[in-house]
């Protein structure tokens, strides 16, 4: 077939979200998503999405809402934005579109897992600070 490789990545991209997110990670960042799998493809660094979410170490996570309301939530070091994401959108009836976490003024990207972060790693044995908008 003569699939573009823009397609075909795209694809591929796709295809290593766990399946209850690939909806949601195809309506929201493809051209990020597509961006950020060329540069690691281009350094030879890529992991399919079960290799990069392997890594089980439980961390925590300091949550503060907007309206100044904090939580803590254990999650793996290995999880993916996105899936904390919808963990936050289940556990307190908010909306998925639109939700977005910071960490500092970094805004955490949904096609990434938090072992993608290394300020994130460098704190793993305490409260990740993480800011909901």
């Amino acid at each position: 077939s003569t699939q573009s490789t823009g397609a075909k990545l795209r694809k591929t991209i796709f295809l290593n979200f766990s399946p209850p997110l690939r909806k949601f990670a195809m309506t929201t960042t493809p051209r990020t998503a597509m961006a950020l799998d060329l540069s690691k493809l281009q350094a030879g660094k890529t992991q399919s999405h079960e290799e990069e979410t392997d890594n089980h170490e439980a961390i925590e996570l300091e949550l503060k809402f907007p309206e100044e309301k904090t939580e803590t939530l254990k999650v793996s070091i290995g999880e993916t934005v996105q899936m904390v994401k919808y963990i936050l959108a289940q556990k307190h009836n908010l909306p998925l579109v639109g939700l977005k976490l910071f960490f500092g003024e970094k805004e955490l990207l949904d096609p990434l897992s938090l072992n993608d972060y290394p300020e994130i790693v460098s704190l793993k044995s305490e409260k990740i600070p993480i800011r909901i908008g």
